[in-house]
């Protein structure tokens, strides 16, 4: 740290989905993936690769923290897949203990492809408190079109186990990305539907494909004349479609998104009034203010109105 820069500064309240005052660290660098849209692999490493600090450094940071930042509640390991070796994890999830650090909450940035059953438990029983990953999409064509194949029975698996341990889970996924139909982007928000109902995601990450420069899948549609602007303004993968397939419009991309965010922020809001409606607005109270949750509360109404709108539409 520099003297003029104090990372507890970037932790309070804490990035949006984060509980707790988290400062962010990195134990690890890199993905052992292949996936066609990511910047980190493509540009960053251009290979795959993946290489881990020493436990023991690791918890030496957080106790110096700790010391340093007396408010802070927590660690967010902000990497590119935290889990990439089991053994690594076990070894800190460990380490952790032992130095009493488990009174902390932590959470980190994972692959699905390389957690299991085992990983979790000591995670969990270290403090760690949310894991998140990517699944991108339900379609099997798709992931492999990305390069990154994943068994969503599998997924389903870990999702129901982290739920028995409590362990809290957020996940990510893209609409438009190669390979891709309006048909199977609306059965990816049936799966995401149907894992909210379930209670077995605590957070849903939704994003728009979007062929970042340098990055095999801006090749692949730049060859095609896929890509409708070059304008780097839009590319932040949340307000607009960049992209325009013959079999699925631009125009169809950015309605099947606006219906699974939709239907996400649906979901969630139902689960949660259903839970404890008075502790949900005591809670948005308590972290927004009045002013700022009566707004959110007007853009709430919005949406359900906008479900209703595709609930009939259906």
């Amino acid at each position: 740290e520099d003297e003029d820069v104090y990372r507890i500064d970037y932790a309070a309240p804490g990035e949006p989905s984060s509980e707790y005052i988290e400062i962010q660290a990195y134990a690890s660098r890199g993905c052992l993936g292949n996936c066609t849209f990511c910047v980190a692999r493509n540009i960053y490493y251009r290979k795959p690769a993946w290489r881990m600090r020493s436990p023991e450094d690791v918890v030496k940071e957080i106790e110096h923290l700790s010391r340093k930042y007396p408010s802070m509640e927590g660690i967010f390991f902000d990497e590119e897949a935290h889990n990439t070796d089991k053994n690594f994890v076990k070894r800190l999830s460990n380490l952790i203990k032992d130095r009493k650090l488990d009174r902390l909450k932590y959470e980190a940035m994972c692959d699905i492809r390389f957690m299991d059953e085992d990983t979790m438990d000591a995670m969990q029983g270290a403090g760690y408190y949310k894991i998140r990953f990517g699944i991108e999409t339900s379609s099997k064509s798709v992931a492999q079109a990305i390069q990154k194949p994943i068994d969503i029975g599998r997924v389903l698996v870990l999702l129901k186990y982290a739920q028995k341990i409590g362990l809290k889970t957020y996940a990510t996924f893209m609409f438009g990305l190669p390979g891709s139909t309006q048909d199977s982007d609306s059965s990816t928000t049936h799966f995401i539907k149907n894992i909210i109902e379930k209670k077995l995601i605590t957070n849903v990450q939704i994003s728009l494909a979007t062929p970042q420069p340098g990055t095999p899948f801006q090749a692949w549609a730049k060859e095609r004349g896929f890509i409708v602007t070059n304008d780097a303004r839009l590319y932040d993968g949340g307000s607009s479609v960049v992209l325009d397939y013959p079999w699925y419009s631009k125009k169809r991309i950015e309605t099947e998104f606006k219906k699974s965010t939709t239907v996400r922020d649906h979901c969630f809001f139902i689960q949660n009034i259903r839970n404890n409606p008075v502790e949900f607005l005591l809670k948005r109270f308590k972290r927004y203010g009045c002013r700022m949750t009566a707004a959110k509360f007007l853009r709430r109404l919005k949406n359900e109105l906008a479900y209703l709108k595709f609930k009939k539409e259906k």
